[in-house]
């Protein structure tokens, strides 16, 4: 199978920024997560606290000026002022409700205040005779309605008992959004460390790879080639055989190698057979010499031969 290199590199950069984005996906779910676990908290859990707290201490106070405008008041007057500061706190104890029932958010939270509304209803109900008397003028019937209203004085603990539990309820609710939350924390942090150990390994994985399988080869075909250009035909080419880039570029010096080798043989054969013609040359014109000597000899015997013969014609005629 053939792994290029540009394949191996875009293959680590592709891995490294999955992981990078996986991370930030991650993160950002696990922050979202968070975000919404402290909104709960810091919007519902808390204020939720806080305006059952203060509805219950009115309620309370209301209890305490209902039984101030009967034991208390001894007049029109004061009956009137007692009165007046006793519907104020339930007017405040309205706001406080209608300001409470937004921030329910559980159908244990919803029965409860339910629950709450109802005794609390039926509280004011058992009320309203005894105000009724007080405000008739019959203080002692009051105190007597008030010393034997046994069911006003359950309904009332059963109240606070009401709004305690709802408060038990969102601390509760509040505690598991923080636990939630410092979870999300933890996991979001071990995430992180994986992720980002995940990216060293390849980062470092792609400058082991880019070092050894990228600048070393290339540094090593640079050297080759520059003792082949320097005519050293004994070096050998790295990474030939190599299916990848490098190895493409390894069998192309090793072309250029064998072509040198080829080259230079040619050369060899050439200069070897420049010297055997010559050494033919040279022996055919020695050749030639000698048969010319040869020739010229024999001619020159011919004629002192031939002169010998004249010289004694001519001596024997004279």
């Amino acid at each position: 199978m053939r792994l290029s290199i540009k394949s191996c590199l875009i293959g680590l950069f592709c891995l490294t920024a999955a992981i990078s984005g996986t991370q930030g996906l991650v993160a950002v779910s696990q922050l979202d997560s968070i975000q919404t676990q402290v909104d709960e908290v810091a919007t519902n859990s808390i204020p939720s606290v806080d305006v059952l707290h203060r509805l219950n201490t009115l309620t309370r106070d209301y209890r305490v000026k209902f039984y101030r405008l009967i034991v208390a008041s001894i007049d029109k007057t004061s009956i009137a002022q007692n009165k007046t500061v006793l519907i104020n706190t339930a007017d405040d104890i309205l706001r406080l409700r209608k300001q409470y029932e937004p921030l329910i958010s559980s159908a244990e939270g919803r029965s409860l205040y339910e629950q709450y509304a109802g005794r609390w209803d039926m509280y004011l109900h058992e009320l309203e005779p005894i105000i009724a008397a007080a405000e008739a003028g019959h203080r002692d019937e009051a105190l007597a309605m008030l010393a034997s209203g046994a069911r006003a004085v359950a309904l009332g603990k059963e109240i606070s008992d009401l709004l305690q539990k709802d408060v038990a309820l969102n601390k509760k609710a509040a505690d598991t959004a923080t636990h939630s939350s410092l979870v999300s924390i933890s996991q979001a942090v071990r995430t992180a460390y994986v992720a980002m150990g995940i990216a060293v390994v390849t980062s470092l994985g792609a400058m082991l790879f880019c070092l050894l399988g990228i600048s070393r080869s290339l540094v090593d075909m640079a050297a080759a080639m520059r003792r082949l250009s320097g005519g050293d035909v004994a070096v050998v080419v790295p990474s030939v055989g190599r299916r990848n880039e490098i190895g493409a570029m390894a069998s192309a010096v090793q072309v250029f190698k064998n072509n040198l080798i080829h080259t230079r043989r040619l050369e060899e054969d050439t200069a070897l057979a420049r010297a055997s013609a010559e050494e033919q040359r040279k022996a055919g014109m020695r050749q030639m010499a000698d048969s010319f000597e040869a020739a010229v000899g024999g001619v020159v015997g011919m004629v002192s031969s031939s002169a010998t013969e004249l010289q004694a014609t001519a001596e024997q005629m004279t």
